[in-house]
């Protein structure tokens, strides 16, 4: 595709000038000032948006951070707890195979 100057892709292919667009607006203030006023309060708008949008993505991503943080310390002491009880279980194990073994052999 042929990228032009100054220029905006619609849908189904057709070709609309951004200056085009901003004729049109003036058209429809009837050459008044407010043409302007209206960009400026609908840059400040997005700007403002922007700027909300930002915080919210910076507290949903602290939050994210956060939980994985519990989640891997959780995981943590699970694991730990998995050895404390296979190390339980094999101390366990052993003493009844010792246990056995004096029964066996009359120690």
């Amino acid at each position: 595709m042929i990228e032009l100057e100054n220029n905006e892709h619609l849908a189904g292919g057709s070709v609309r000038s951004w200056e085009t667009e901003e004729e049109e607006e003036e058209e429809g203030d009837n050459g008044k000032s407010g043409s302007s006023d209206t960009k400026v309060h609908r840059l400040e708008k997005n700007r403002e948006s922007a700027r909300e949008s930002r915080k919210r993505k910076k507290n949903y991503i602290q939050t994210l951070e956060q939980t994985a943080e519990k989640l891997q310390q959780e995981v943590d002491d699970l694991k730990r707890g998995m050895e404390v009880a296979r190390e339980k279980e094999k101390m366990a194990y052993l003493s009844h195979l010792d246990s056995v073994d004096q029964l066996l052999h009359g120690r």
